[in-house]
């Protein structure tokens, strides 16, 4: 899965920079490590996000994540419960189970810790560069178009959109 730590250039310090940060659904990304900088261990990704902001409900058949909050409050459902996140918490997302979160302040900032890593293809295909750091106006929800290419960036990925939640 790529080169191992001992091949690696070590100590690996990153910050968010338009270099590392993709818009997405009306937020954006930042990739503060990737499955190339740690042998394919993990993934780290920063992410800042509108109100408003939620994710199609999926499943990672794949990967487990850790969300750390930031700044914000996030209200994530995993399986068929709904968890009241605010700056400070955490949340362990286990693959194969159903999960999908809500930004319920003006701005959410997170963590994302992604193992193993590979899950942060889904932005560099599905995101957009940034050509200055900045933020988008709102938050946005997926176009058909972008839905259909979801599916097909997820399938690779081994990850699950549920069909109950198509945004159509």
């Amino acid at each position: 899965m790529g080169m191992n730590l001992t091949e690696m250039s070590l100590p690996l310090v990153r910050r968010r920079s338009a270099e590392n940060t993709y818009s997405h659904a009306g937020g954006v990304v930042s990739i503060l490590a990737s499955t190339g900088d740690t042998g394919g261990a993990f993934a780290l990704i920063d992410s800042l996000d509108h109100a408003g902001h939620e994710p199609v409900l999926h499943v990672h058949e794949r990967e487990d994540l850790l969300i750390y909050v930031l700044e914000g409050r996030i209200d994530v459902m995993l399986g068929e419960e709904w968890k009241q996140l605010k700056q400070g918490d955490s949340i362990f997302l286990p693959r194969g189970v159903p999960h999908t979160y809500r930004v319920r302040t003006p701005v959410a900032r997170s963590i994302t810790l992604i193992t193993p890593g590979g899950f942060e293809e889904w932005f560099w295909k599905l995101g957009k560069p940034v050509s200055v750091f900045g933020f988008p106006d709102k938050a946005t929800r997926p176009t058909e178009e972008e839905f259909v290419r979801m599916l097909e960036v997820g399938e690779r990925l081994g990850v699950r959109l549920l069909p109950e939640s198509t945004p159509f």
